[in-house]
């Protein structure tokens, strides 16, 4: 809706994030011989140890699945360094899984990108949920690593290449995506010193900082006559504090001055004491990655030299560098063994302080607070000697030795205008087409250079800029598309400076929506203000925080990017926020009278900010029923929201039959996305309690719905039938003749799960001789035509009973229909139709033709129910075409798709039979054999009699080929079931088989 919600901590809006997916390799195996309980307790302390690896590193659980988890660093809050944070988790992540279940127990997969966060985060532990492109792409990358190993997209590869060593693995195919991408493996973790961070070659030229520079140079003049202090450089977000750092070491090291430079992590409080630990390192010359007798050698070799160390200093250092020989003696209290440190390394740093030398901290911002009191000690302990200590930090940052006598602040300001045309026209040059740009890029940079660095990345990433650094020219159009802002607080400071009426026009902006129309805006604002608003609108645009358009349909105006909404929304307090969403609900809906169910759910939206709950649940219930045959997932979703505003209203006044309509509407399309019977009953149970007090005409629909669940939840076909012939029962069908319809057709369907096609297609025609009588309800409750539904059904009834041109002649009628007039869930039907069909008859190019149609409604529509049709009828084509291993590969990732999305169960013993007649195919009588067999079992439990036939088929031909003796037992049985499935279709198939047998017994 792109408006944050009114509670705390509610949003719903993009976030630039890193997504981290991590499941255990091969876990089915691991409790394959447990049982359940042993199961949770293999698996449970690993999923705990994933955990807690990614919350100790910032990240947000998103879902802990059975064997794995998926974590978002970026969101519910920004974190600058999202997707170092996540690499520090996978890392940890692999280190610990592998002391627990071995070193190639587990794959991750990282991609950075952006995310709609649609979830209340009050907490680590709160439900949220998350959508987009780029979760599909995360758990596409985890699912191509290989056991053992973390891989990165190369989104979140180019967020980290500084920090991290990878290797490349390759261009990889994403399914859904047009292009090919780089994946790379995540081999390591070392953040770079400021020396490596600048090493571009493409580095941009140090200017407009000399009088900042000259600063550092005379700091460092006194610090030689031993009058050292310590210089604190602060400044915003990427005015180039570590870029002045750098040019000041640099200059040192041309001197032959040392430098130790050390950069704290990244949100460091991860990692404790991390940034005390390497200054220590640097001044006693050791490194990380030296063995522990080696870095103990050079410790006790360099306390030697300076002599007269501080008591214990060399067991303590051991200790605190983790390089102990054995176990540390625990001769002393843990703050003994603290205050011990602090001595030493004040006379670590005072020892080397009587020679000149620089030392640099960046990012104190980060810095955790156990390494406070050491900074501290460095502090003091730099005062009158040789050294310079340079630190660098946010403005944010503050600390108590800031108050000494002997710091010095060095603040950074904004560039200003010149300063940042002249940075930008040295990167950018100076041909005549980039003006414009140029000018744009300054405008929102707010004079950061970083910022503006930024912008121009992604200028040429986008191919807006083409050439080399210092020469570029305009490679296409910049169009009206915003260029990017990421400062938060630029963007509040630009709103702070308008007039009282423009701020005012700008926020009531801000409540309609992140495109608003000018006549809703109008009608706002003549509710408060009394001017006009177009002088106010038009300086608005001149500053770039709103832009106009003329529609067909009117003048909109539209916010330059997400931010400024945002900054201007939540300026508000909340009681006025609450009294212009109750102005613009019903100016929305006057403006949108012609096309309100598009816009509905915006209107409930505002209606419930706005406390006017009654309203907001009937607009929420025609945002419901309006994206129903589009998006079932999104429509569960806004039936919960219409669920959850009847329930607030609370018994007195609630509307019962909108309670009956959104709980049977959450349960019905449910089925759809994969809810289980189990997860829908409480749903079912309380529409019915409530109908039977209210409204008994909807229990017959509501007992179809509850059997259509259990069915596609993997329930028995005859449940299926028992209960809509229950509910055909207890039906008037003369008094409500659409609703018999309905049931009717839901019948035909239930015998045609069960394999019994004859009374399939008699319930079938008791369906389309009421089908005049289908009114507009039983449509938009099932969220698709009635009459489709019985039409598409049968034609795959007819053609089971091997009345092919019949059923041909319906699947051409209902794919004559367009596309925008049928709903995907059954559009789909009729390609099924034409799929089982070219099965049947053998035709490839028939086969590949539909199923391509079917995997093209899947991507479209993103159901898992259509995806596990789409994995079938693809494996089907392969099939005819010859490539039978393909088609087996496909149909066991389908299963497993089927599964762990719990959708489409009802399909699940047609799979597996095809499985089976793909394995014979193959040759591979044995698999064929037990694949079969499992059929077998399952649609005998399933009730599912057609699959059933199927695989008798294939066994009896696996025995044929084996030379097994229960293959005319087996065909035997086959015959039998065609004859009470009516399902003479399967005839040849039948013949061609039992004349193997008679070709072998001969």
């Amino acid at each position: 809706m792109g408006i944050p919600a009114t509670e705390p901590g509610s949003t719903e809006e993009f976030k630039p994030v890193t997504i981290l997916f991590a499941d255990i390799v091969a876990s089915t195996e691991l409790v394959s011989k447990l049982d359940p309980e042993q199961a949770m307790r293999r698996l449970a302390p690993a999923i705990m140890l994933m955990r807690r690896a990614a919350e100790r590193f910032g990240g947000t659980l998103i879902h802990s699945l059975g064997d794995g988890i998926m974590a978002l660093f970026g969101a519910p809050h920004v974190q600058e360094g999202h997707a170092l944070l996540a690499c520090q988790a996978a890392l940890a992540i692999q280190a610990e899984i592998k002391s627990v279940l071995g070193a190639m127990a587990v794959r991750i997969g990282l991609h950075s990108g952006l995310i709609v966060s649609e979830t209340r985060f009050a907490g680590p532990v709160n439900e949220r949920e998350a959508y987009g492109v780029a979760i599909h792409i995360a758990s596409r990358v985890q699912s191509l690593a290989e056991p053992g190993t973390i891989y990165l997209s190369e989104d979140c590869y180019h967020l980290v290449e500084r920090f991290c060593s990878a290797k490349q693995i390759g261009r990889r195919s994403i399914r859904g995506l047009q292009d090919e991408i780089t994946v790379y493996e995540l081999l390591g973790f070392q953040l770079p010193s400021p020396g490596t961070l600048f090493s571009d070659p493409n580095l941009t030229l140090f200017q407009a900082r000399e009088r900042e520079m000259m600063d550092l140079e005379a700091s460092f003049q006194a610090a030689l006559r031993g009058e050292s202090h310590i210089v604190g450089i602060c400044g915003a977000a990427g005015s180039g504090k570590s870029r002045l750092c750098f040019e000041f070491a640099q200059r040192c090291r041309r001197d032959r001055i040392p430098v130790i430079e050390v950069r704290t992590q990244p949100y460091g409080k991860a990692a404790p004491i991390q940034t005390i630990l390497e200054v220590v390192r640097l001044l006693l010359g050791v490194a990380a990655s030296d063995e522990p007798a080696v870095a103990r050698r050079l410790v006790q070799n360099y306390l030697e030299r300076l002599g007269s160390p501080p008591e214990d200093a060399l067991p303590i250092l051991y200790d605190f560098l983790g390089i102990t020989d054995g176990a540390p003696a625990q001769t002393v209290t843990p703050k003994m063994r603290h205050a011990a440190l602090l001595d030493i390394i004040s006379w670590l740093v005072r020892s080397r302080s009587s020679e000149p030398c620089a030392i640099i901290l960046e990012d104190l911002h980060w810095l955790d607070e156990a390494s406070e009191s050491f900074l501290e000690v460095l502090c003091a302990s730099i005062v009158g000697s040789h050294a310079l200590m340079v630190v660098n930090y946010r403005p944010s940052y503050q600390a108590s030795w800031m108050q000494r006598d002997d710091f010095h602040l060095l603040e950074l300001k904004e560039f200003d205008r010149s300063q940042i045309n002249q940075f930008i026209s040295s990167v950018v040059g100076d041909h005549a087409d980039v003006v414009e740009i140029r000018d744009r890029i300054s405008e929102r940079s707010g004079g950061n250079p970083f910022f503006a660095e930024e912008i121009i990345r992604s200028l040429i990433e986008s191919g807006v800029l083409i050439g080399k650094p210092g020469d570029y020219r305009l490679g296409s159009k910049i169009k009206d598309n915003p260029l990017p802002v990421t400062l938060q607080a630029v963007i509040g400071e630009r709103i702070d400076r308008l007039s009282p009426s423009d701020r005012a026009i700008l926020q009531m902006a801000s409540v309609i929506g992140k495109e608003v129309p000018y006549a809703v805006l109008e009608a706002v604002s003549a509710q408060e203000l009394a001017a006009d608003i177009k002088p106010a609108l038009l300086r608005l645009c001149a500053v770039e925080l709103l832009h106009d358009q003329d529609r067909p349909d009117g003048r909109y105006y539209s916010f330059r990017h997400p931010l400024i909404q945002e900054v201007a929304y939540s300026s508000q307090l909340k009681s006025r926020r609450s009294r212009l969403h109750a102005f613009v609900a019903p100016a929305l809906a006057g403006y949108y009278a012609e096309r309100q169910d598009e816009v509905a759910g915006l209107i409930s939206f505002h209606y419930e900010a706005a406390g006017i709950l009654s309203k907001a649940a009937e607009y929420a219930r025609k945002a419901a029923e309006w994206i129903g045959s589009m998006h079932p997932a999104q429509a569960i979703r806004q039936w919960q929201v219409v669920h959850r505003l009847v329930h607030t209203q609370g018994p007195a006044v609630r509307d019962n039959a909108l309670l009956i309509l959104s709980s049977a509407q959450i349960a019905w399309l449910g089925w759809r996305e994969g809810m289980g019977a189990k997860d829908a009953a409480p749903y079912i149970q309380e529409a019915l309690t409530v109908a039977k007090d209210t409204d008994d005409t909807m229990v017959p629909l509501l007992l179809f719905v509850e059997a259509r669940i259990s069915g596609a939840s993997g329930g028995a076909a005859d449940h299926y039938v028992a209960r809509v012939t229950d509910a055909l029962a207890v039906l008037d069908d003369a008094a409500h003749q659409s609703r018999a319809a309905t049931l009717y057709a839901s019948l035909s369907q239930a015998y045609g799960w069960a394999g019994l096609f004859n009374e399939a297609l008699e319930a079938n025609d008791r369906a389309l001789a009421l089908l005049q009588h289908v009114q507009d309800f039983e449509n938009r409750f099932l969220g698709y035509s009635v009459e489709h539904w019985a039409l598409s059904l049968r034609a795959r009834i007819l053609i089971h009973l091997n009345r092919i041109d019949e059923g041909r002649a319906w699947l051409d009628h209902m794919l004559a229909i367009e596309d925008g007039r049928i709903d995907p869930t059954v559009q789909f039907i009729s390609h099924l139709g034409y799929v089982d069909l070219a099965w049947f008859s053998g035709d490839a190019d028939l086969a590949l033709r539909h199923a391509k149609r079917v995997s093209q409604l899947a991507e479209r529509h993103g159901t898992p129910y259509l995806r596990v049709f789409a994995y079938a009828c693809m494996a089907i084509a392969k099939g005819l075409a010859g490539d039978a291993q393909e088609a087996i590969r496909e149909l066991e990732e389908g299963l497993d798709f089927m599964h762990s999305a719990r959708a489409a169960l009802d399909y699940e013993p047609d799979m597996m039979a095809i499985l089976a007649e793909c394995q014979a195919q193959a040759g591979q009588y044995g698999e064929a054999l037990l694949t079969a067999e499992r059929t077998i079992i399952l649609s005998r439990d399933r009730a599912t009699r057609l699959p059933e036939c199927r695989a008798l088929i294939v066994a009896g031909e696996a025995m044929v080929a084996r030379r097994g003796k229960d293959a005319v037992h087996l065909l035997q049985q086959a015959e039998a079931l065609i004859q009470v499935t009516g399902a003479t279709v399967l005839e040849p198939r039948l013949r061609a088989a039992q004349e193997k047998l008679l070709i072998r017994s001969s």
